[in-house]
């Protein structure tokens, strides 16, 4: 598993400058106010900057050589080579697709479908699902939930799907952490 080096978030915004994708930050804000703006700063760079894709698959048993692209306005993909643990098979190609949609100022929805290719046709089947809602309240709040979209015939499916929720849980903390927003 590869080490997630924190990011400040003048380093991201300065990364999405670069890309020439940023969104405006707006600071002078206070309380509850400031923690929306922040958080929908984050979620909408979620989608042009590719540094929680990057620590997503940092956290999973990956080969080097993670490749980001971007398909349209509302979505972006990490296709990479990794291992289906829970099968205990290696080498597949896989890609996750994220989407984020905005509920409202302060509540928004990022979903990310994995999909897996064992033939190597690029022919995508789905594999799992994860759905996380964060909203800002009095402090931000995330709640994830998954589950597997493959057949899974062994026992164990349920900390199969725990384990794939608390890995892209983990990542969506490192990247607001890093951009300053604490839960």
């Amino acid at each position: 598993m590869a080490s997630v080096v924190p990011q400040s978030h003048h380093q991201l915004a300065a990364e999405c400058d670069q890309q020439g994708e940023s969104k405006e930050y707006v600071r002078e804000q206070s309380g509850s106010e400031q923690l929306e703006e922040k958080l929908r700063y984050v979620c909408e760079n979620l989608l042009t900057c590719d540094r929680f894709l990057e620590i997503l698959t940092s956290l999973k048993d990956t080969s080097p050589g993670v490749e980001i692209s971007k398909d349209s306005v509302d979505e972006i993909h990490a296709d990479y080579v990794g291992n289906l643990w829970f099968l205990r098979t290696a080498g597949i190609k896989f890609r996750e697709s994220l989407r984020v949609t905005k509920i409202s100022n302060s509540l928004f929805t990022v979903t990310c479908l994995a999909l897996y290719d064992t033939s190597g046709s690029k022919r995508f089947k789905s594999c799992a699902e994860v759905t996380c809602n964060i909203e800002a309240l009095q402090n931000i709040e995330i709640k994830c939930r998954g589950r597997l979209l493959m057949f899974f015939p062994l026992p164990g499916k349920a900390k199969v799907v725990k384990t794939i929720v608390d890995t892209f849980e983990e990542a969506m903390r490192i990247y607001l952490l890093e951009n300053g927003i604490e839960k």
